[in-house]
């Protein structure tokens, strides 16, 4: 099972995957992650930042007892931070190299050649681009829509390209309508896409099934919008839900975005339920 704690994007897969979004404070880091787990349940744990980077909160974030950490390396200094402190040789850094916010920017050479620095310094990478793409960019008239995501499916698939077959490769689709473009979606050949799914009531889970996707689902189970703490109950029901839809081992269970404007109080109970619902329905 994993864990992945997250500036900005959370997800719990149903699977074994499960990802937390909150602002991160420097503090006691055992008991962060104990008290986010309620008890060892044996997870991995994968932290995902966005937008800038560490700054300051480097040196301590490296010590975190996580598998992995992603970081964006379009913006700001995460580059210059780990040539200077270097990185964990225990940890997997997740090599954020395609700016989401100006993908028509990406230069494949120059982010080959940024990997290869990266492996001298760094002996386990995982490839991505920096924050969420695709929809971002759409042109506003539609007539220039095939060229945009022609470019964006090759400029993600261009940014996963030098990843190894055992790499996986997933992607998070934040709040929009997705069956307009839901060919270039399937293009991305991503191996799991996670997507805000509440507040449509599966609506844009359906919109996949019925393109026939064909690979791992997060769905999002709870509005994130909301202060109210979810019920493990409420959480197993969303999950069985998604299962009209899709097959058990197709469906991974998430939050249906960030975490981030939720205080502690809310995050911790709320993800401690996602875990509990999680183990008990792989018993089932």
């Amino acid at each position: 099972m994993w864990l992945a704690i997250s500036l900005v994007i959370g997800y719990v897969l149903f699977e074994g995957i499960i990802l937390l979004t909150a602002t991160l404070m420097v503090g006691d880091s055992h008991s962060l992650t104990a008290s986010i787990l309620g008890s060892k349940v044996g997870v991995k744990i994968n932290l995902f930042t966005y937008f800038d980077d560490l700054g300051e909160t480097y040196s301590w974030v490296m010590k975190l007892p996580v598998t992995s950490i992603s970081l964006d390396l379009t913006r700001g200094n995460n580059l210059e931070l780990i040539k200077t402190n270097g990185f964990p040789t225990d940890k997997i850094l997740g090599a954020g190299v395609v700016d989401a916010r100006k993908i028509w920017l990406i230069r494949p050479q120059e982010v080959v050649s940024l990997l290869e620095e990266l492996k001298t310094i760094v002996p386990h990478i995982s490839v991505q681009h920096s924050a969420s793409l695709m929809r971002e960019g759409l042109p506003l008239k539609q007539q220039r829509w095939q060229e945009y995501l022609s470019f964006a499916v090759d400029a993600f698939r261009l940014s996963t390209a030098i990843a190894q077959p055992e790499t996986q490769v997933r992607t998070h689709m934040c709040y929009s309508e997705f069956c307009d473009i839901m060919e270039s979606i399937k293009r991305l050949d991503a191996d799991v896409i996670s997507i805000e799914d509440r507040r449509s009531n599966n609506e844009t889970l359906m919109q996949l099934t019925d393109a026939s996707y064909p690979r791992q689902v997060g769905p999002g189970v709870y509005d994130v919008h909301s202060p109210a703490i979810p019920t493990i109950e409420y959480l197993r029901e969303s999950r069985r839900k998604c299962s009209q839809y899709l097959p058990k081992n197709l469906i991974l269970v998430n939050p249906d975005c960030g975490l981030k404007t939720r205080g502690w109080s809310e995050v911790i109970p709320t993800t401690r339920n996602m875990v509990q619902a999680a183990i008990s329905l792989r018993q089932e």
